[in-house]
C-alpha cells in the first residue's frame, strides 16, 4: 500500500529496537509522528496478540511503501531465533485506535468486544506530547458516546435488564454498563438544564480527555 495517511500495525519487536526504530524513521523525515502502547498478552484473542505486544499509530511525513516501512521493523536475535516484526500496516483513523488501545470498556462493548487488561493515556510513548494531546483532545466524543444511547433506551422505557439483552452485551462488560446506566438515571434525576445533562453524558469520554489537560 502506498499512502500519506495515517496507519497503524502491532509490533512483537523488543522495545528498545522499537522505540529506537521509530525514531530514526522520524530523524528520516518517513514519519512525522508516532505513538505507541504496550499490550499484555490476552487469553482471548489471536494466537499471536496472546502474547505482549505493542500497538502504533503513525502519520507519514511523506508518500510511503507501506511494505518498505514493515521491512523496517525485522529484528535479528540470534541465529536459533526467528526474527521479531511487526504485521502488516493498516490505514487507520486515531480516535479508535485512542480508544481500542486504552481498552475503554463501553467502546469495546460497542464493538461487541471485551478485554482482561485496561490501559492508561501515561501508557502512551510519542515523539511529540503536545500533539498527542491536541489529537485527544480533538476526538469527537458525541461519536463515541455510550450515555447518549442509553439516554434514549431509557427514555423509551427500558429496564436496564432489558437494555443489555437488546444491545447484546457482552457479560464481562455489564458492571461497566450498569455504572454509565445509573450515572445517566441519577443525571436526569437530578439535573433540569439540557447544559448539565450533556456534561453528564458526555462525562466518561471527556475523563479520558480531560485528564491530560494541565
Amino acid at each position: 500500500m502506498n499512502t500519506s495517511k495515517p496507519i497503524s500495525t502491532i509490533s512483537f519487536n523488543t522495545e528498545n529496537f522499537l522505540y529506537s526504530k521509530l525514531n530514526e524513521l522520524v530523524d528520516n523525515r518517513t514519519l512525522s509522528f508516532y505513538a505507541y502502547i504496550k499490550h499484555y498478552g490476552e487469553p482471548n484473542e489471536s494466537n499471536d496478540t496472546r502474547k505482549d505486544h505493542y500497538h502504533i499509530y503513525a502519520e507519514p511525513n511523506k508518500r510511503i511503501d507501506t511494505s518498505a516501512l514493515k521491512a523496517e521493523f525485522i529484528e535479528a536475535l540470534s541465529t536459533y531465533e526467528a526474527p521479531l516484526k511487526c504485521m502488516p500496516f493498516q490505514s487507520s483513523k486515531f480516535d479508535d485506535w485512542y480508544y481500542y488501545c486504552l481498552h475503554d470498556p463501553l467502546y469495546l462493548a460497542r464493538k461487541g468486544m471485551s478485554r482482561q487488561y485496561s490501559y492508561q493515556y501515561k501508557d502512551i510513548i510519542t515523539n511529540e506530547a503536545d500533539y498527542l494531546i491536541e489529537k485527544v483532545n480533538s476526538i469527537n466524543t458525541f461519536e463515541y458516546n455510550s450515555y447518549v444511547d442509553i439516554s434514549e433506551y431509557q427514555n423509551r422505557g427500558y429496564t436496564f435488564e432489558q437494555y443489555i439483552i437488546a444491545k447484546n452485551i457482552h457479560p464481562m462488560q455489564i458492571k461497566a454498563f450498569c455504572t454509565a446506566w445509573e450515572i445517566v438515571w441519577e443525571a436526569k434525576r437530578s439535573t433540569t438544564t439540557h447544559k448539565t445533562e450533556e456534561a453528564s453524558d458526555e462525562s466518561h469520554l471527556l475523563e479520558n480527555k480531560n485528564l491530560i489537560v494541565k
